[in-house]
Parts: structure tokens; sequence; C-alpha cells
């Protein structure tokens, strides 16, 4: 699980290095893909300069994985630990469970409303372009959705699993969880993703639909 420990590095240079903003040693996705910084290794210096420029137009960035030495200037807050979960196998959704839709740019001010109330500022306006991006629309309201957010050799990361307060309970987050990580396994890829470690709930959740822990990472937030 080498490529998992350090997940954004490695998929800025591989599988989505067309997205990379290189800055010195500091790789990042554009502000509007993904709120994301990566370096190499453990420790690795930044220059103020460097993180300066790569927080152009994004008061916070975040490192998962192999975390820099963050200089003088900048607010530090964590690191806390996440979960990184793969799937060897899934089922398909259960017959009786509404099909998620393909999510595409004409709902985007839904999807950045919905994930804004689980997870605000994560996902962006471009976040839909590093993968496919399902959801269930109910009386023409986004109710839940979640898709592919990294890309690196032999992996795929599901992200944005999420549902509206008022529409959970329904099984919507499992059949869409379900849908993509088939998806994934058909291609040769394992699908992983990202959960808090104090996050129990979704933890079991996952658990129940074939994820297990195989790795912990950690995350830490930058801000100016």
């Amino acid at each position: 699980m080498s490529l998992l420990s350090n997940p954004f590095w490695q998929a800025l240079t591989t599988e989505q290095a067309s997205f990379a903003v290189v800055k010195g040693s500091l790789r990042s996705f554009p502000s509007e893909v993904a709120p994301f910084c990566a370096v190499e290794r453990e420790g690795q210096a930044v220059d103020a300069e460097t993180l300066r420029a790569a927080m152009a137009g994004a008061a916070v960035r975040y490192f998962v994985g192999q975390l820099p030495r963050v200089p003088s200037g900048f607010r530090v807050s964590g690191p806390i630990t996440l979960l990184q979960m793969a799937a060897p196998a899934t089922s398909t959704p259960a017959d009786g469970q509404p099909l998620p839709r393909v999510l595409g740019p004409d709902d985007v001010d839904a999807m950045v409303a919905l994930t804004g109330l689980v997870f605000p500022g994560f996902f962006r306006r471009r976040t839909i372009e590093m993968g496919r991006y399902m959801g269930v629309v109910q009386a023409g309201a986004l109710v839940a959705m979640g898709g592919e957010r990294l890309a690196l050799p032999g992996y795929r990361e599901l992200s944005a699993i999420c549902t509206h307060p008022a529409h959970t309970g329904k099984g919507y987050g499992r059949t869409i969880v379900r849908l993509l990580a088939s998806r994934i396994l058909a291609e040769g890829r394992a699908p992983f993703l990202h959960v808090r470690d104090t996050n129990a709930g979704a933890r079991r959740l996952y658990e129940a639909l074939g994820f297990t822990v195989v790795n912990t990472v950690r995350l830490l937030t930058v801000s100016l």
C-alpha cells in the first residue's frame, strides 16, 4: 500500500499530472478543482513564498499523507487521522433501490450546495472533472451523491459521498458506493476512500459494503 501512503502526491505525479500546479517542491490541484497540496517526503521544507503562491485564491489548503514542514507566518491545524479503506469486492445495488444518475456540469450548483452541508469547502466547482459522479434526484432536487476523486496506478478513490439530512436512512449512499465501487473493480482497480478515524458510523457502513482498513494517513490544514 505504499502508493496510498501519499495519495495526492501519487495522483499529481501520475494519472492526474495534467491537473498539477508545480511550484518548487510543492504540487497542488488548482483551487477550483480541489483544495489539496502535496509534498514528496515527510517533513519536507516548503518556503513561505512557494506556499503563499500555492494558496493564491485559496485561504485554506490541505496536505494528506506525507506532511511538510510549514514555515512561520501560516496557521496550522491538526494533523487529524484518516483511515484509508479499500474493497476487494462489492455487490451491485439491491433491487428496489433508485438507480443514481450521472451528474454533469448542469448539476454543479446542486453538488456544491449538497456537499457543503456535510464537508464545506472540499468539493469545488471543477471537482467534477476528476472523475465520474452520480446522484439520486427526488422531486427535482439532488438528495444524495458520490463520485471519484483521486486516480493513481491501480486505485480509484471514492469521495463526496453524502446525503441530504432530510433524506438519510434510505440507503442512497450505500447504493451509490456499491455502484461506483463495482465499476472501478470491473476496470481492474481497487476502490478506496478516506474516513475520519472518529467517524464510527461511516466506518461501519463501509465495512458492511466490503471495505476494510488498509492504511492510516494524517491530514494537515494550512491557512493564511
